[in-house]
C-alpha cells in the first residue's frame, strides 16, 4: 500500500468505526481497529481530505471513543460491494436482525436479497501509530455534532472545529491534553512583529476566551509575541526570575483570540510552571503588580511567592491586569480554602 504523500495538514475528522467489521448504508462493510487503524475508500464524502498531520476523533455510534492524530495515509487501488435495493437500486439499506424480510431500504422495500455491484474505488489506511488516546464515551455523538462545521448525520467521516470540543475532551480525559496542546500549536501562525499601536493594548470585552486548554496550547510557538516580551521584561521569568529561557513561555494576561492580543502589554514571560498556574488563575497578580497564591496553592512550594513584586521595571496593561485580578478572585471566591 502506497503513502499518501501530502504533507502535514492541520483538519480536524469525526471517524466514525465500530470494533470488527462495520457495515452501512449499501457498504458491505471495513475491519476497523479503532485505536490504530481507520480503513475507508474513495466513494466515502471527505475520503481524499483525510491526510497525515490531521486530528481524529474516533467514535462509534454513541460517542467519541478516543483521539489520534493521524501519522500516514496508505492508499492502494481496489474494489468494493455495494448492495443495492432490487425495486428503488438505491443503496441506503439495512440488514436486520431479528425480523423478516432481512433488509429494508431507505425508501421502505423489504427483501431478503440484495443486489450486489463490484465498483473500483482507491482503498485508504489511516495509521495512528501510538498516538491513540482513549476516551471516556461521555463525550456523546451529539457533543460531537455540535463541532461539525457542516452538520449531516450520514457522513462517517465528517469535519469539525476540535477547539469547540476540546475542553470537555480533557475534562474527561487528562492524557488527552498533550496531544490536543500538539495539534493547537501547529495552528497558530508564524505571522509577522504584532502591531503596537500608540494607544497600548486594551483588552476586547466580548467573548472572552476563558478556555483554559486553548489559552495553554497557544502560549508555545509564538516566537514573535515571545521575542517582543524579551525586548520588553528581559530574558527571564518576571516571577521567579528564572533565566532558563528554554523553560520561560509567553504568557497572556488576556486570553489569545486573535492577533491584536499578542501586544507586548498584553503578555509576561513566565516559568512553565507559573504560566499553567497562571492560566488556571492558580496565581493572580494585583494592581500594585504583585503576586497573590490562591488558596490552593497555600501550604504548597509556591506560596513562597505571594506578595513578591514583578520583577522587571515595565508593567503590562493596566486594563488586561485588572480583568485577569477579576478572574482570579472569582476563582477563589468558589474554591475553598485549603486545610
Amino acid at each position: 500500500m502506497e503513502t499518501r504523500m501530502t504533507g502535514i495538514s492541520n483538519r480536524s475528522w469525526t471517524l466514525l468505526a465500530v470494533e470488527g467489521k462495520r457495515q452501512y448504508g449499501g457498504n458491505a462493510g471495513y475491519d476497523d481497529s479503532p485505536s490504530s487503524t481507520y480503513r475507508f475508500d474513495s466513494s466515502v464524502a471527505n475520503s481524499r481530505h483525510v491526510k497525515s498531520g490531521d486530528l481524529a476523533f474516533i467514535r462509534n455510534r454513541d460517542g467519541l471513543l478516543g483521539i489520534a492524530c493521524i501519522e500516514h495515509v496508505g492508499s492502494e487501488p481496489g474494489e468494493k460491494e455495494l448492495l443495492r435495493c432490487p425495486v428503488c437500486r438505491r443503496t441506503g439499506i439495512h440488514e436486520r436482525r431479528t425480523r423478516t424480510p432481512l433488509y429494508r431500504c431507505n425508501d421502505g422495500h423489504e427483501f431478503d436479497e440484495p443486489v450486489r455491484e463490484i465498483i473500483q474505488v482507491t482503498k485508504y489506511e489511516a495509521h495512528y501509530g501510538g498516538t491513540f488516546v482513549h476516551v471516556d464515551a461521555a463525550i456523546s455523538r451529539s457533543d460531537l455534532r455540535s463541532a461539525a462545521l457542516k452538520t449531516n448525520d450520514q457522513m462517517s467521516i465528517e469535519e469539525i472545529d476540535a477547539t469547540k470540543i476540546a475542553d470537555a475532551v480533557v475534562r474527561v480525559s487528562e492524557d488527552a491534553r498533550i496531544l490536543l496542546e500538539t495539534f493547537f500549536q501547529r495552528l497558530l501562525p508564524d505571522g509577522e512583529e504584532p502591531a503596537v499601536g500608540e494607544d497600548g493594548y486594551i483588552p476586547r470585552m466580548a467573548d472572552r476566551r476563558d478556555r483554559v486548554l486553548r489559552s495553554i496550547c497557544a502560549r508555545r510557538g509564538q516566537a514573535k509575541f515571545r521575542n517582543a516580551l524579551i525586548k520588553r521584561y528581559g530574558s527571564a521569568c518576571v516571577i521567579s526570575g528564572c533565566s532558563v529561557m528554554a523553560i520561560v513561555e509567553a504568557a497572556h494576561l488576556w486570553p489569545y483570540r486573535g492577533d491584536e492580543d499578542n501586544h507586548p502589554q498584553n503578555g509576561l514571560l513566565l516559568r512553565s510552571d507559573l504560566h499553567t498556574l497562571f492560566d488556571l488563575d492558580l496565581l493572580g497578580i494585583d494592581a500594585s503588580s504583585r503576586v497573590r497564591v490562591g488558596r490552593e496553592l497555600k501550604g504548597s512550594e509556591y506560596e513562597v511567592f505571594d506578595g513578591a513584586l514583578l520583577k522587571p521595571a515595565a508593567r503590562p496593561s493596566d486594563a488586561a491586569i485588572a480583568l485577569r485580578w477579576k478572574s482570579f478572585m472569582e476563582r477563589q471566591l468558589i474554591t475553598p480554602a485549603v486545610t
